[in-house]
């Protein structure tokens, strides 16, 4: 995303992604109990894990589609964006593939 940038963007954040998309197809039905404070007020209630993941996802591809037309000197941080983005669709269509590979690996031990 760019390629004339001389700073190196290095991270693990792709990474993470990719275990929140592995998450989303290990677990569709999930659910996730979320904190928010309301001023002082604590509230814990249940959310549909799919719900925060894909609002989640849609918040990266906005920024990720912003940052990309920011204009020269933002290349660096359209390519965090862009790096969640694509760790987490890899973790989403290829989670299948490691979990497959250690039931395997367990299976022949």
């Amino acid at each position: 995303m760019a390629p004339a940038s001389a700073v190196p963007t290095v991270g693990a954040s792709g990474a993470i992604s990719g275990v929140m998309g592995a998450y989303l197809g290990l677990h569709p039905r999930a659910r996730v109990r979320s904190l928010v404070l309301l001023v002082f007020v604590p509230l814990v209630f249940e959310v549909p894990a799919v719900l925060w993941l894909l609002a989640w996802l849609a918040l990266q591809l906005a920024e990720g589609a912003r940052a990309t037309g920011a204009g020269p000197g933002d290349g660096a941080a359209a390519v965090a964006w862009w790096a969640h983005v694509g760790g987490f669709a890899a973790g989403l269509l290829l989670h299948r593939q490691f979990v497959g590979r250690r039931r395997r690996t367990a299976a022949a031990a």
